[in-house]
């Protein structure tokens, strides 16, 4: 792969290497969670927290869904979160998950990724949500993870027919 086609991607590999190895010092603030919920077993659940500008991620693979919400649950008690600081991708098997937790008592947040955006140069609120992140991944802790860089930097830049910032599906 050349040079140039680096810039293609929404989070550069070299952005996110410069940010899992030199990260910014620690600045404190409110947590929230972001859930990722594997659609087939041999997917990975993935569990995001955030304290201030720190990231950590649990992930885990469990071809039941019951029990890995069970799993993100103690992952909630754990780091004493409330329903209100966590959120997930509403679509798809994300519908089912809120719908599975809101009758455990967990009245957890939804962001359909197809969702019109707040700033009218994206495609989707996903959109908006992947390109911003990628301008400010420099002021978080990350953990120096090479499944999460692979992830992150494996994402390109799209563009809609009305010339839309977007990004690739994930099913090519």
């Amino acid at each position: 792969m050349d040079a140039d086609s680096d810039t293609m991607f929404i989070f550069p590999r070299s952005l996110v290497k410069s940010a899992m190895e030199s990260p910014p010092n620690y600045v404190h603030g409110r947590q929230c969670a972001f859930l990722d919920f594997a659609a087939r077993g041999n997917n990975e659940n993935t569990f995001t927290h955030r304290t201030g500008n720190k990231i950590e991620q649990v992930c885990w693979r469990n071809a039941d869904p019951m029990a890995s919400i069970a799993r993100f649950i103690q992952e909630f008690i754990k780091r004493d979160l409330s329903a209100g600081d966590i959120w997930c991708d509403a679509g798809g098997i994300g519908a089912v998950m809120m719908s599975r937790f809101a009758e455990l008592g967990w009245h957890i947040n939804g962001v359909n990724n197809e969702s019109p955006p707040t700033n009218p140069i994206y495609a989707s609120i996903g959109a908006q949500m992947w390109h911003e992140g990628a301008r400010t991944l420099n002021q978080f802790i990350l953990p120096n993870d090479p499944i999460l860089s692979k992830q992150l930097s494996s994402r390109r830049m799209d563009f809609t027919s009305d010339n839309l910032l977007s990004y690739e599906s994930k099913r090519r």
